[in-house]
Order: structure tokens, then C-alpha cells, then sequence
């Protein structure tokens, strides 16, 4: 008799994964380039490089060589154990002798950083003496010549030589660089394998079995059958959940700070259902990319627009924060470079972070570019909640301008009450500074008087030490006034953002402008406090389109500006970008493998003519996204299967060529969507607000404030709360991105720790067991209920094979605990059988990929 075995399916897991050595992938250059070679320029290559007085320990961190070699305490990098470097000991000062900076100690996030470095295999693409295989200098005309820089260029479809294959251009595209390697396309895939593919896709769900059995029995032409497969989807209100989580990875959306100080950000929620709901209405991109910058300055008709539009510059808002840094300088210099940083690669797929220090070592950027676009965001405010220590501390949502107020929830009467409520708190906290101002400004005199000189004169003498003796008292008086106002004034202010001791929705996170706006200063080596002279607000000069490379107005910030040159047609890397991003999630991989950097150190495009067409296509469709994708998945190169081809595989191993579907594994909040739709136990509602916005304003900590109740929801992935360092279980064990990193496309591990999971996992053992109770609900022989079981996991009917497996298997469960007389005991076994057939199916690689 055969046996389901939960063992070999999860050891199923475990397949072979192909993989990048991470010291040659350019990604883990980017990572050298953004944050390790600034640490070491400020803090080690005084005493550590060929260019300093003398080298302390002959030890030389400006080269690869160096790093390699060690110094005169032997290698600094142990390739055995990076825990065990004496590199990360020096840093982390556990030993006081080899304590490097021996005056101080970096920074948390800036070790942590160190560490992840180290743990990629120190990527590093210096030479000797920190030079690097880069032209000596930036000519921006010679560099516009680069792939990425040129305009896309409108050429014919090639002529392909199985002419009766294609159905669209972008087809011939795809053909004809096939027919150019040899290749040939396998069979398309049948209607079961598509329409599970096609719904995850666009939903991220399963398809349901009558959704599979509709499809299937449809008799319209293939064609025809599967275009309203795809419309159906794409008017689907899943269908923003799925596409906005794919912007969320690009965005590093989370709810909280991160760093040293994890506090939460209350009312994150609200960005997240802005992409949902833009995605959904299908808005176009070059407006979502408008809003995204420059919301707050665009008109508006009403006041819900002018919300969403606020709401959507909370993309500039959501970076981590280090709200422990007292230097206010850097606090803010380090908001900029995060915001360039995201702006870049999001929009542009472009490193510009990389020119903070110097000029870019693989793309021309120069470091003035860098600093004409930080003229724009450091004319810009971020209300997040929050200050750093340097400006005020950092508990929060007091001051009206650290958020901004949106229309109450609630219906009126409690509006109007909370709207009095709140009037009264700002009118007292508004009070409270005047008086502050009053006693602050009364004691800059005092101090005045009491740096004046003893009078010569004997009688004089005696009334004035008296007076100071009275001044110093006075003073002392009206310095503990005011800190009794400060802690009036921080009620006061909590109140504001607080009614009845709970956070309230009248916020949202965004941008505005400064009052006067002004360009930025250069940082010399990025040190805010070493300044060269100030640089015009402006843009790439590199992709700058004519008449755009400086802001025409002094008195504007410039992300209006800034917005619609990146959102511009003529802008050669914002279509191509989006475009790419939009194939690589339909076929496993983008046309430029590296999704987030078209720049040098990027891959180069497997199909350049292709991007451009698509390109060209998705701006003369006014750049809708909705209707790129159906393109493109309408196209008979997504509609191929997954098929072995031995000729194929030869010539093209990695399917480079599109001769066949890739298989993809899904996502984490697919994997577990789709676990809980399996077991009737999902909610497809949007879920409202976040647990989030019900914590502490205090710090996120393991325990009371960010316990495991938060994440506690059978509403859809998405929604789930994403706290920067605590991240729910299954979203840390599948490859969920890092939330403070832009991350168009995730890494996908397979390690032992998931096969685990799905073995022993509360959430997936529960599911199983809720979705077998729901299937012997239902009055069905075994051979049905194991029928339902795969057309409900993987979306097809059993083979003879494996019916005859899960039978057997349910049958010996039963079977091997004899005669049992008492019905419930009996029901109890047959739960225990059934919920074992869905953990197995849910640990299964059929489950867990897409075909």
C-alpha cells in the first residue's frame, strides 16, 4: 500500500538552485559602491590606504588586494567564518588593541552593513590603490551613447521564418532571436497549466476549481478563451493587491523607522491602499510617478483628491530613519541620499547614490548631479511622525507640520467633536511655545547681564552683586517654569495626535516644500560639514532631455520638476524601466536581467529591440500599465509550456531565448494566500488601516508593543504589517525582500529551514486541518475527495497514479487503528488523514511554483 510521506515531498524542496556566485554579482558591487566604500573613505583610509601619512598595521583597505592580504595581525577576512574576522572585531572594538577607528566606534546600521558585505563574499571591484577599471573621466555627449541613454528607436517587427507562430510583434521579436540561436519554441501549455499561471499573475491567487473547469470547457478558440480569462483578471479588485505589492518591494515600503530607534509609522496603511487603488483604477504610470514626487503641488478638485495626493509622496517618507543621529546634518543628508537613492532606481533604474562621495565609478554621474537633485529634496520637508534626537526627539505626531491631516473617519458628529478636541489642543500647545519663547527670550538677557564686568567704584559694586545674585535665582526660576511648559507642551502635543488615548486616522505620511527653498551645497567626500561651493538644482545631465537640466524657478523646490522629467516620453529610461519591471514579473526575468540598474555595472538586454518596441508601445498607449500587460500576456511566447526540450536545453540551458515557460516559485504572500484559500479561511476584503496605527507611539519592541497578534489576520498578504526588523515568520523564511531596500526582483533561496516550516508550522498545520474539515463537510467517495484536493492546490485533476496514493494513504490511516466504535473518533481520524494529504500537497513543489 502506498503512503503520502511528508518527508520525501519536503525533501522535495530542496532541489538544486542555480544562483549567482555573490562576489561577481553586480548587485553585491551596487552594495559596495552605495555602502561600503563611504565607510571606509570616512572612516579608515586616513591611517588604512596608500595616500596616508603612514599605514597603521600594514594594513591597506583602499584595494581588493589589501582587504585580501591582511596586515601585519594576518588576514583580516576569514572565509570560513565571517564572524570570526578580525575585521568585524576590530569594528565591533571586542578587542581594545586592534579597536579600529580606535577614537570611536562606527555606527550600528554602518557594522551591520560591514557585516552583510562580508557575508556576500566581500564583492569588491577596486584595484590597486582604490582605483577601479573605470574611464578616467565624464563626457556627457560620448556617454549618451551608452544602450540605456539612447532614445528608444521605432523599428519594423523581423521577419521570422514560422511565420504562422506569432500573433503579435512583440512575438516576432521574441522568434526571431530564437530562430537566430537555433532554438524552437515547445508546445504552448494546456489550458489547466495557463489559467493557473495567468491568476497567479495577476492576483497572486489560485484560480478556483469552477474558474479551471470554465476555462477548459470553454469552446471559443484558444485565443479568444484566454483573453477573457486575462480581462476578467485584470478587472479584478486582486489584481491591485498583486501588481501594488510588486511596487511596494521597489518602494522599501514598511511601517516603521528601522535602525536604532524602531519606532512605527502610524499611518504607512495609507500609502499602500493608494498604490492598491491606483493600480486597480489603472492609472496611468507617468501620472503615478508625478504624484509619487510632487503630489502636494499638483491641483487638485477635491478633498479627497488632495489627500491621495499628499498620500502618495509618502513614497519620499517611508525610508529608514536612524533617529538616534544627533547630528541634524547628517540626519538630513542621509534622508536625501535615501530619497536620490530610491528615486533612482525605482524610476530610472540608476545607482545615483553612488556620486554621494564621488563621482560614480562605473556610470557618468558626476557628484555635482548628485548634489543639484539633493537641492531638491533638502528644499523639501519629510512629515513622517518623527525628528531625530538633533531636532526635537523623536515621539510623535505633535507638531501639525511632522504630518499632514487628512479628512476624520468617522461620521460627523465625531468628526466635529474630534475636530473641537484637537482645535483646543493646538490653541493650548500654540499658548504654551509663546509663553516658552517669552521666558527664553528673558533669559538671554539675564545670561547678558551676568557676562557684564564688576563695577571699579566700591558702592556700585556692592548693589550690582546683588542684582546677579537675583539674576541667577530669576534664572533658575524660569528654567524649571520652562521645563514644566515643555512637558505641558508634549501632552499637549500628543493630544493633537491622539483622542481618547488611541491613534486616530486624521493623518497621512508625505512632503512639502520649505518655505525657501535653496540649492545645495556640495558635500565634500559626503561629509555635510566639510561644504564645497553650491550646486544648481537640476537633474542627470547625462539623460537630460533640451532645456531641462536646471529648475527655472529659485523659488519652487523643484520635485515638480523633477517629476515630470522623469515622467517625460522623452525621458530614455522611464518606459524602458517600467516595462521591463512589468516582463520580468511575467516571465520570471526581465529583458535586462538586473531590473534596478541599467547602468554599467547592469546586465546588458537579451532582446534590446524588444524593450525599445515595448517601450514605444507602452508611451503610445499613454503609459497604461493594464494594457501593457495584457499585451504582452496575449503574446503565444507567454502561453508556452514548460516542456524539456534536449536540443533546446543544450544551446540555451538558462532559457535566455524564451524557447520554453521558466517555472517560478511563488511568492511568500502567494504561498500563504493561497494556503488560506485552499483552506476556507481567507477574507479577499481589504483589510482597513493597519495593526500599526494601534501601537504605542513609543518604540516597536519584541513583546507587548509588536507581538504576533499583529499579524494575526486572514485578510490577504499585503496587508499584513511590515515592521522593519520584525517581519512575520513565513515572510523571514521565504525570501520576503529587506523593507529598506529597493527590490524589484527577490532573491529566491531554497534551504532546509522552509521544508521545515511547511512540516511543523502552527499556521500550516491549522490550514490544512480547517480546509480537510471543510472537505468531509461535503457528501463525496475518496476518489472525489482527492480529486477536489488537487484541482483546489495545484489546479488539476489527479492522475490514476496519484488517486490511487491518496486513497490508499487515507484508507491505511483509517484502517490502522482498527475498529473504532464512537463516530467522533472516527470523524477525528479521518481530519487527521485528510489534513495530511493537504499539508503534503501545500509542502509539494507543484504547490509552491507556477508553471
Amino acid at each position: 500500500m502506498k503512503k503520502l510521506s511528508l518527508l520525501f515531498v519536503a525533501a522535495a524542496m530542496l532541489a538544486t538552485n542555480v544562483s549567482i556566485d555573490a562576489a561577481d554579482d553586480p548587485r553585491g558591487i551596487e552594495f559596495f559602491e552605495k555602502k561600503i566604500r563611504p565607510i571606509l573613505v570616512k572612516h579608515c583610509y586616513e591611517c588604512h590606504s596608500a595616500k596616508a601619512k603612514k599605514v597603521k598595521g600594514g594594513l591597506l583597505l583602499d584595494s581588493k588586494a589589501g582587504v585580501t592580504n591582511g596586515g601585519d595581525s594576518g588576514p583580516v577576512i576569514d572565509p570560513d567564518s565571517v564572524e570570526k574576522s578580525l575585521f568585524l572585531q576590530a569594528v565591533r572594538h571586542e578587542d581594545k588593541d586592534l579597536a579600529m577607528p580606535q577614537k570611536y566606534k562606527l555606527k550600528d546600521f554602518e557594522i551591520s552593513n560591514l557585516v552583510k558585505w562580508l557575508k556576500m563574499g566581500a564583492p569588491d571591484p577596486r584595484k590597486g590603490g582604490g582605483e577601479v577599471a573605470v574611464k578616467s573621466g565624464i563626457d556627457a555627449e560620448k556617454d549618451r551613447q551608452f544602450w540605456a541613454f539612447v532614445p528608444p528607436k521605432k523599428i519594423a517587427a523581423p521577419r521570422v521564418k514560422n511565420t504562422s507562430w506569432p500573433t503579435d510583434d512583440i512575438d516576432r521579436f521574441v522568434l526571431s532571436k530564437a530562430e537566430e540561436k537555433k532554438l524552437s519554441p515547445v508546445r504552448d501549455a494546456d489550458r489547466h497549466t495557463l489559467i493557473r499561471r495567468a491568476t497567479y499573475d495577476l492576483t497572486g491567487l489560485p484560480p478556483t476549481p469552477k474558474e479551471v473547469e470554465d476555462f477548459v470547457n470553454d469552446r471559443a478558440s484558444g485565443d479568444k478563451a484566454f483573453a477573457k480569462v486575462v480581462d476578467r483578471l485584470l478587472a479584478s479588485p486582486h489584481f491591485g493587491e498583486r501588481w501594488g505589492r510588486h511596487w511596494l518591494d521597489v518602494v522599501r515600503y514598511a511601517e516603521s523607522t528601522g535602525r536604532s530607534r524602531n519606532y512605527p509609522f502610524q499611518f504607512a496603511w495609507r500609502y499602500r491602499d493608494y498604490v492598491i487603488k491606483s493600480l486597480n483604477e489603472d492609472k496611468l504610470y507617468d501620472r503615478f510617478i508625478i504624484e509619487q514626487i510632487a503630489g502636494d503641488l499638483l491641483p487638485h478638485e477635491s478633498n479627497e483628491q488632495r489627500d491621495d495626493q499628499r498620500t502618495a509622496t509618502a513614497f519620499l517618507a517611508l525610508g529608514s530613519k536612524d533617529l538616534n543621529e544627533r547630528d541634524s546634518e547628517q540626519y538630513r543628508m542621509d534622508e536625501v541620499d535615501d530619497q536620490i537613492d530610491t528615486t533612482g532606481r525605482s524610476m530610472l533604474a540608476l545607482t545615483l547614490a553612488c556620486a554621494r562621495c564621488h563621482n560614480h565609478k562605473f556610470d557618468p554621474i558626476p557628484t555635482k548631479d548628485y548634489y543639484s537633485i539633493a537641492g531638491i529634496f533638502r528644499s523639501t520637508i519629510v512629515l513622517n511622525g518623527y525628528k531625530n534626537r538633533g531636532t526635537g526627539g523623536n515621539k510623535g505626531y505633535g507638531k501639525s507640520e511632522m504630518l499632514y491631516p487628512v479628512a476624520f473617519e468617522g461620521s460627523k458628529p465625531e468628526a466635529d467633536a474630534k475636530q473641537r478636541e484637537l482645535a483646543s489642543a493646538q490653541k493650548r500647545a500654540s499658548q504654551l511655545q509663546r509663553e516658552m519663547k517669552t521666558l527664553r527670550r528673558r533669559i538671554a538677557e539675564i545670561k547678558a547681564f551676568m557676562k557684564q564686568k564688576t563695577p571699579k567704584d566700591p558702592k556700585e559694586r556692592v548693589g550690582f552683586s546683588q542684582k546677579k545674585k537675583d539674576a541667577a535665582k530669576e534664572q533658575r526660576d524660569l528654567q524649571l517654569k520652562i521645563r514644566k511648559l515643555t512637558q505641558q507642551l508634549k501632552k499637549a502635543q500628543l493630544k493633537k495626535g491622539k483622542v481618547g488615548g488611541k491613534i486616530v486616522g486624521e493623518f497621512t505620511m508625505g512632503v512639502r516644500d520649505v518655505d525657501s527653498p535653496a540649492d545645495c551645497k556640495l558635500n565634500v567626500r559626503g561629509d555635510p560639514h566639510n561644504l564645497g561651493t553650491a550646486v544648481p538644482r537640476g537633474f542627470v545631465q547625462v539623460i537630460s532631455t533640451p532645456g531641462s537640466e536646471r529648475i527655472e524657478s529659485p523659488k519652487d523646490s523643484g520635485r515638480l520638476e523633477l517629476a515630470k522629467w522623469i515622467a517625460s516620453p522623452q525621458n530614455p529610461m522611464t518606459a524602458r524601466v517600467m516595462v521591463n519591471r512589468i516582463w520580468s514579473h511575467l516571465f520570471g526575468r526581465g529583458i535586462v536581467r538586473t531590473v534596478d540598474n541599467f547602468g554599467e555595472m547592469g546586465a546588458r538586454p537579451t532582446h534590446p529591440q524588444l524593450l525599445d518596441h515595448l517601450a514605444l508601445r507602452f508611451v503610445d498607449h499613454g503609459f497604461s500599465m493594464k494594457k501593457m500587460i495584457r499585451q504582452i500576456m496575449l503574446t503565444h511566447t507567454y502561453r508556452l509550456g514548460n516542456d524539456h526540450h534536449a536540443g533546446n536545453y543544450e544551446i540555451d540551458p538558462d532559457d535566455v531565448y524564451l524557447w520554453r515557460a521558466n517555472q517560478r516559485r511563488v511568492d511568500v504572500e502567494m504561498l500563504r494566500d493561497a494556503i488560506l484559500m485552499v483552506s476556507g479561511k481567507l477574507d479577499p476584503t481589504p483589510a482597513q488601516g493597519s495593526p500599526v496605527r494601534n501601537m504605542n507611539t513609543g518604540e516597536v519592541r519584541r513583546g507587548e508593543s509588536a507581538s504576533d497578534a499583529i499579524f494575526k489576520s486572514n485578510h490577504r498578504s499585503v496587508y499584513l504589517p511590515i515592521v522593519r526588523s520584525y517581519l512575520p515568520e513565513i515572510h523571514q523564511t521565504f525570501d520576503f525582500p529587506v523593507p529598506s531596500e529597493v527590490k524589484g526582483q527577490r532573491e529566491v533561496t531554497t534551504v532546509a529551514l522552509q521544508a521545515l516550516y511547511m512540516m511543523n508550522s502552527r499556521f500550516v498545520i491549522d490550514q490544512a486541518k480547517s480546509a480537510a474539515e471543510k472537505l468531509l463537510s461535503k457528501n463525496m467517495s475518496s476518489s472525489d475527495r482527492a480529486t477536489r484536493v488537487y484541482m483546489q492546490t495545484v489546479g488539476r485533476t489527479p492522475n490514476a497514479d496519484e488517486l490511487r496514493a491518496v486513497v490508499d494513504y487515507v484508507d491505511g490511516v483509517i484502517n490502522s487503528r482498527g475498529k473504532v466504535k464512537s463516530p467522533g473518533l472516527v470523524k477525528g481520524i479521518q481530519v487527521e488523514a485528510w489534513s495530511n494529504v493537504y499539508q503534503a500537497m501545500f509542502a509539494g513543489a507543484e504547490f509552491r511554483y507556477v508553471y
